[in-house]
């Protein structure tokens, strides 16, 4: 979905900042952008993106 999108290239920015960053610390940046989102959401957008 869109918000998806967004949230990928979000994710894309920070894992070239924390490459070591696993889904809890994934998620605990993206809230702190604003970003509302779980780890189970986040996982699974890794996945999808290959991080």
């Amino acid at each position: 979905s869109e918000s998806d999108l967004k949230l990928m290239r979000c994710m894309d920015e920070l894992h070239m900042q924390y490459p070591f960053a696993g889904s809890r610390m994934m998620r605990d940046l993206l809230n702190r952008q604003g970003h509302h989102i779980g780890r189970r959401h986040t996982r699974t957008l890794m996945k999808k993106m290959g991080i």
